[in-house]
This record gives C-alpha cells, sequence and structure tokens, in this order.
C-alpha cells in the first residue's frame, strides 16, 4: 500500500513539464554505512578540493588479557598486571571524504540551518542537503 501511494505521487510530479522539476532518487550504495564522528580534520588538497577525515575517540582496547582459571576449568578473574594496553586515547579514522568547495559550502548552510533548528529545539524539516 505504501508503494502504491509513493508511485502515484512519482508519477504525478514526472508528469510535470521537465523544466519544472528535478527528481532526485536516493540509493544506498554497497558501501553505505551510519558513523559515529566525534571530528574531523583535514585540509585542501592539491586539486581546490576539501578533505576531511571523519574520526571518533575511544579508550584504547587491550592487545592481551591474561585470566586464572578456576578448578572447573571456566575462566576466572583477570590479572590486571598482565594486560597490556596502548598508551592514550585512540583516534579511529572511520571515512575520509573529498568534497568540492560548492559543495562544501552547501554543506555549512546546511549545517548551520540544522543547528539553528536544534538550537531552537525543532525538529529538521528537511534532511537533504541542497545543491
Amino acid at each position: 500500500m505504501v508503494m502504491a501511494k509513493k508511485t502515484v505521487k512519482a508519477e504525478k510530479i514526472s508528469n510535470q513539464k521537465s523544466e519544472e522539476v528535478i527528481i532526485f532518487e536516493y540509493i544506498k550504495s554497497n558501501f553505505f554505512r551510519v558513523v559515529h564522528a566525534d571530528g574531523a580534520i583535514g585540509g585542501v588538497t592539491p586539486e581546490g578540493n576539501l578533505h576531511l577525515a571523519f574520526f571518533s575517540d575511544r579508550p584504547a582496547i587491550p592487545k592481551m588479557q591474561v585470566f586464572k582459571r578456576n578448578p572447573d576449568g571456566s575462566l576466572g578473574n583477570i590479572l590486571n598486571e598482565h594486560t597490556v594496553v596502548r598508551p592514550g586515547i585512540i583516534r579511529e579514522m572511520d571515512v575520509d571524504i573529498v568534497i568540492s568547495r560548492e559543495a562544501a559550502r552547501s554543506l555549512v548552510s546546511w549545517l548551520n540551518q540544522n543547528l539553528e533548528m536544534l538550537d531552537a529545539n525543532q525538529k529538521p524539516e528537511n534532511n537533504g542537503i541542497k545543491k
């Protein structure tokens, strides 16, 4: 039923003159995923685009842990003195994006618009970034 409603709406839109509307259909690639970002680093590429590498910060996962074995063979208490952990905080690079100047300006505009709505405790109306 939901598909039929969407199809009818799409047909109504597609019957309009081509100069009046442009239809975008969103398809997720095989590499699409959701990532959490605590920040980004990057800069200008030699081609004049912007490069952003998004990262998330987290405590280090131990490289090695040693546990006692209980008399019944089950896992016992951890022997913390034998745990090997990297020092510091891990900054894991999750995704790297290269974006044009025009697309970056559009992204900044979209971010500012949605930040204003968040600050006003409003629900964002448009999830798409206009270009």
